[in-house]
């Protein structure tokens, strides 16, 4: 296991780059940044556990963060997610603090293992606790040693540090997993988060599955339409009562994914379109089941690894790679290409 990078400060100013930097160009709209691949859960869905023999557990150097920063005010919102879990980054409140220079959104995703820490709530506009489920039979079922009640009172920390200060931020969203597995507890995991009186309730459906178990979870599955039918309506009827803003069918990976307007950077400084385009994995290889069948691919780095990539010619970039006629074209003979990624593991793809 690699271990993390030595870091002496984060913010370094002595070297911000000058000129094209400066130019008015257009502003993206979302930044996914990976500030670590490690996590201190072990999710069995997740990539990290399935390939756990190429995994490469590291954080992001203080020099990538730099450069990362300079550029940080192209976009409306940096969003902490990418494999990890960024709490674990041993310098994520410098960081935290650093971003500020930037005005932009702050998004933090956590999985609410360990407190976050209080002094940074208010750097934080949306506070996003990925739960997966919202059963704790089922939780530490997953998570051996850990305790879903720990989850829940570090939710709760916040909304009591919220109420103590006044104030309406950082918001909280909280996130389940919708598929056969949890259709039916649902109703609950709704009635649980209204205690804690969430901006925003997602029901995820992941469209990124590296288990044939979780593929086979996939709705509507059997489940006639009718049937499916009533039970959103039921949901949507239970959040209304709970005072829940319920997002459904909100596909996590890529259902939203627009190459304008979203990239992600991770722990290396290298672009993908999305964080499960590239997973840190030392062979640059990982596979996915789609639609029963098991796929191939590469890991996607449109950036050049030689050297930092120059974010100033990235809406260039996308616009020769994502035309609308290449990111509808179906692969047809399972090329290695990112459109074929993209139709493998992506239920839609907006243009």
């Amino acid at each position: 296991m690699n271990q993390p990078h030595s870091q002496e400060g984060i913010l370094d100013t002595s070297n911000t780059p000058k000129g094209p930097l400066q130019a008015d160009i257009r502003r993206g709209n979302v930044l996914e940044l990976e500030v670590t691949t490690r996590c201190n859960l072990r999710c069995p869905p997740c990539a990290r556990v399935v390939f756990e023999d190429t995994w490469v557990h590291s954080d992001m150097s203080r020099v990538r963060f730099n450069h990362i920063l300079h550029h940080a005010a192209r976009f409306e919102t940096i969003y902490f997610r990418g494999w990890g879990e960024p709490l674990m980054h041993p310098r994520f409140p410098e960081m935290l603090h650093a971003i500020q220079t930037a005005r932009v959104r702050v998004v933090v995703s956590t999985n609410g293992i360990v407190p976050f820490p209080e002094e940074l709530l208010p750097l934080v506009h949306l506070l996003e606790f990925r739960m997966g489920c919202g059963d704790a039979r089922v939780f530490e079922n997953q998570h051996p040693g850990r305790r879903f009640n720990t989850v829940l009172f570090n939710i709760a920390r916040v909304c009591l540090w919220k109420l103590n200060h006044g104030t309406n931020f950082p918001k909280i969203r909280l996130q389940f997993t919708k598929n056969r597995f949890t259709l039916h507890r649902l109703q609950d995991y709704i009635e649980l988060a209204g205690q804690f009186k969430p901006v925003q309730v997602q029901l995820s459906q992941p469209g990124f599955h590296v288990r044939e178990i979780d593929e086979a979870g996939v709705l509507p599955g059997d489940i006639p339409d009718e049937e499916m039918r009533r039970i959103d309506t039921e949901l949507e009827e239970i959040a209304r009562e709970e005072g829940v803003d319920l997002v459904q069918a909100e596909n996590e990976g890529h259902c939203l994914f627009n190459p304008i307007e979203h990239i992600f950077v991770n722990w290396k400084g290298q672009i993908s379109p999305c964080k499960y385009t590239l997973p840190p994995v030392a062979d640059q290889h990982f596979t996915v089941y789609n639609r029963g069948r098991i796929h191939d691919f590469r890991c996607v780095d449109l950036a050049n690894s030689a050297r930092p990539f120059d974010f100033s010619k990235w809406h260039l970039k996308v616009r020769n790679k994502f035309t609308p006629s290449v990111l509808h074209k179906e692969s047809s003979n399972g090329s290695n290409t990112l459109p074929a990624i993209c139709s493998a593991i992506c239920s839609n793809v907006q243009t």
